[in-house]
């Protein structure tokens, strides 16, 4: 926002005459700071298709997650948090129960889906 006050306070200084490139690029400027509304479906969308990203190059890497340090930068590449979840472990929270309970239970009846 301060840019385009700062580009239109300058455009007004200099008697407002633009080049055809200053123009362009104040448009393209304005443009940028539209709003856009997001839905729930295009957030879940995007989510699951980074999850997949995340999940492809985790399999590439080392899918039993053993080799901490590869895994440790993938982790700090895609800006998430990656373990493994084991259904004994005590200190799991409500939400990690719930996604192992849901992940064993799909994977008896062999029904995994994707948005698990």
């Amino acid at each position: 926002m301060k840019r385009i006050v700062i580009v239109i306070l300058f455009c007004t200084a200099c008697g407002g005459k633009l080049s055809e490139d200053q123009r362009k690029r104040l448009h393209e400027g304005m443009a940028t700071q539209d709003i856009r509304r997001v839905t729930d479906a295009d957030l879940q969308e995007s989510a699951l298709a980074y999850g997949k990203l995340v999940i492809s190059d985790i399999e590439r890497v080392d899918i039993s997650l053993r080799k901490k340090s590869k895994i440790d930068s993938l982790a700090q590449f895609y800006h998430v948090r990656i373990y493994s979840l084991v259904p004994s472990d005590e200190l799991l929270r409500e939400v990690e129960k719930q996604l192992v309970d849901a992940y064993v239970a799909g994977s008896g009846s062999g029904q995994v889906d994707d948005n698990l």
